[in-house]
């Protein structure tokens, strides 16, 4: 692992240690699980937690954007609070979660443009359920759950199929390496890797954002 990642992650944990600290501590003492989710899933809820700081870098690059109009997936919605910071711009901001706690607590929020699903996001239901088509998909630690590589690379096929043309998929190089013990973690070449089997271009719109995004001329508002 090169270096400067290396500078990024104890970075994070650094802030992070007590950032999260009543969020361990509240798991630790009643730890909601989604065992029968097919990624294996057991971070638990995050709907008290605050944001990561891959999370918040990609929200920067976001809030540096046009988003004003246009749709977008957030995977793993949390706290909802990609949602409560762009729902006032967006058109529509859909999520997923395998956690129904996170699901009230983002219909309580009372947004009319946000809908979260309960679906695993390496399930074939989530192309066949999502009523929309997006401009963003923002998915922090894409492979950190991830089964199997087979499933890893369908994931990404799919958040390409619901992608805009023009779209951009983004993730952060620090949640990249983030993996549970039977998964993995993915580089830079593996997501540049995609654009040799799908109709994506791979870029690095910040030092720590990475994108795929989709070809094709991006559909009009």
């Amino acid at each position: 692992m090169h270096s400067s990642i290396w500078i990024h992650i104890l970075a994070d944990i650094g802030r992070n240690t007590f950032r999260y600290a009543p969020f361990v501590l509240m798991s630790a003492l009643g730890r909601v699980t989604a065992e029968s989710c097919g990624s294996k899933y057991g971070d638990g809820s995050w709907r008290d937690a605050p944001p990561s700081m891959e999370q918040l870098r990609i929200e920067r690059y976001l809030a540096g954007s046009s988003v004003a109009g246009k749709t977008l997936l957030h995977v793993g919605v949390g706290s909802s609070s990609v949602a409560r910071r762009f729902h006032a711009e967006c058109r529509q901001i859909d999520g997923l979660t395998v956690m129904a706690d996170e699901i009230t607590y983002a219909d309580g929020l009372g947004f009319s443009n946000y809908r979260v699903y309960l679906l695993d996001k390496f399930s074939p239901a989530v192309t066949t359920t999502l009523p929309n088509r997006y401009h963003f998909i923002i998915d922090n630690n894409p492979s950190s759950f991830a089964p199997s590589r087979a499933a890893f690379d369908w994931m990404i096929a799919s958040y390409v199929e619901l992608l805009e043309p023009g779209g951009m998929f983004l993730t952060d190089r620090v949640g990249m390496h983030y993996r549970e013990k039977y998964a993995f973690s993915v580089a830079d070449d593996d997501l540049a890797a995609f654009e040799r089997v799908l109709p994506v271009r791979f870029e690095r719109p910040t030092t720590s954002v990475r994108a795929l995004v989709k070809l094709g001329s991006a559909t009009r508002q």
